[in-house]
């Protein structure tokens, strides 16, 4: 596995055995780009953005960080958030919901 950064790792030497599958599906791609003034962000969360990878779309999150941000909590949290919409649960259709009474 690369990891930016440090290089190429072995994951199984490194991890032991368990630490691989021989396969694994994947879920949610999270691009981390560096926040910017001026640059307009998806605020609700209700844009998907999918990416392909090997012929499979996948959706993709990109996330602004800036310094000082918790990145694993954040990550955490997008990855709860695509699960639960998974299972049917949007918090913006909630939300919506609640603001018109519905």
């Amino acid at each position: 596995m690369e990891v930016r950064g440090i290089g190429i790792i072995n994951v199984k030497s490194m991890f032991g055995p368990a630490s691989v599958l021989p396969e694994k599906k994947i879920d949610l791609v999270i691009e981390l780009v560096p926040w910017e003034k001026d640059t307009s962000y998806d605020r609700l969360g209700d844009e998907k953005q999918y990416t392909s990878i090997l012929n499979n779309e996948v959706q993709k999150l990109i996330i602004p960080v800036s310094p000082g941000r918790n990145i694993p909590v954040i990550i955490e949290t997008a990855a709860r958030k695509v699960r639960l919409e998974e299972f049917g649960y949007s918090a913006v259709e909630e939300l919506v919901n609640i603001a018109f009474k519905k």
